[in-house]
């Protein structure tokens, strides 16, 4: 490419399907304010068998303005490069991978991204009982996080849990929840970020929380003719787990939820925090009312407003997350689908 006011710069991409996978990459390079920039742009993904396969991600760039400066990624705030192998089974999945960090923020100093080697994961989710028609899962991680300057953290964790479907007499539908949280922690420099914690220096702790749930939807649906059907369904929620103080929340280093978004996708959540590093026990309970018109030709109009009351107030949510109070934000969500 040829411009006026900067210099030449050529984009050279190469893409190849093997007979086991595909390969993608993408170099790019070129003058700007006198000044020469790069960037590489990879990834690849091949099949071992039908259980097994490997890739890779690679990306990198020589400065963070040479992409603002030719628009490639003006809003990017990091580049992602990892190597991972995963499989799957049946109910079953697994994988091990290794993620580094290239900030492209002036604000962040690229010695306190982290470097995440190794990372293990493991999934399963069981076919219903022949018992009580319930669901058994089990989710284990471990990973090693270090930093050259912030916190270092090793954790291994297991959460299994056990669901139980049921139908009440009048067409409500019942689900029956209960899981156990569990997690080792071993970690130093918590006086640095992303933990900053007044308390320790280094760590090592477990812990686990138990979690029970008793959920009901009970949907009132009616036809309206040619204008399609319409659901009506109220939606309530009972959530028990021992209390967790904040002291015990804010002395385990925290890699998973450093960011919260209360929504309606979390709101019926046993743990509304997006991982397990911090934790809201006490009990609460949960209620929406959720509509749905499903007109011809496949339109919808789909409409959710819900809110949650906790019986015991603390302080293990961060003011401005709608949670701090026995009585949480209303969160709402509306969905139109127009005719296919």
């Amino acid at each position: 490419m040829l411009a006026t006011k900067n210099g030449p710069s050529l984009d050279a991409k190469y893409r190849r399907a093997f007979n086991n996978g595909v390969l993608h990459i993408n170099a790019e390079g070129g003058f700007a304010n006198d000044h020469f920039g790069n960037a590489i742009f990879s990834d690849g993904t091949f099949d071992l068998n039908e259980t097994w396969r490997a890739g890779f991600t690679y990306n990198h760039a020589s400065n963070p303005a040479y992409l603002n400066d030719f628009h490639i990624l003006p809003n990017a705030a990091e580049l992602t490069s990892n190597v991972f192998l995963e499989g799957f089974g049946a109910g079953a999945y697994a994988r091990v991978d290794a993620e580094t960090y290239q900030g492209l923020v002036a604000s962040v100093a690229q010695n306190t991204l982290p470097i995440v080697s190794p990372h293990a994961q493991y999934a399963f989710v069981s076919n219903p009982d022949p018992w009580l028609h319930g669901r058994f899962s089990l989710s284990a991680d471990a990973f090693n996080v270090f930093r050259n300057v912030g916190t270092n953290t090793r954790r291994a964790s297991l959460i299994a849990g056990y669901d139980v479907p049921f139908n009440g007499p009048l067409g409500q539908i019942w689900t029956a929840r209960v899981s156990l949280v569990s997690a080792t922690y071993s970690a130093t420099h918590l006086y640095q970020q992303p933990n900053f914690s007044a308390a320790d220096n280094e760590i090592s702790t477990s812990r686990a929380e138990p979690y029970g749930a008793l959920f009901m939807r009970w949907p009132f649906v009616r036809q309206v003719g040619h204008y399609g059907s319409q659901t009506l369904e109220p939606e309530v929620q009972f959530v028990a787990a021992p209390q967790i103080g904040t002291s015990q929340n804010y002395r385990i280093p925290n890699e998973d939820s450093l960011d919260l978004e209360y929504s309606d996708a979390n709101l019926f959540d046993l743990n509304r925090y997006p991982g397990i590093d911090r934790l809201a026990g006490g009990e609460r309970v949960d209620y929406a009312l959720h509509g749905a018109w499903y007109l011809p030709q496949g339109s919808l109009i789909d409409a959710l407003i819900g809110q949650s009351y906790r019986f015991h107030k603390d302080n293990v949510y961060l003011p401005g997350s709608g949670l701090t109070g026995n009585i949480s934000d209303i969160v709402a969500r509306a969905t139109v689908i127009p005719s296919k």
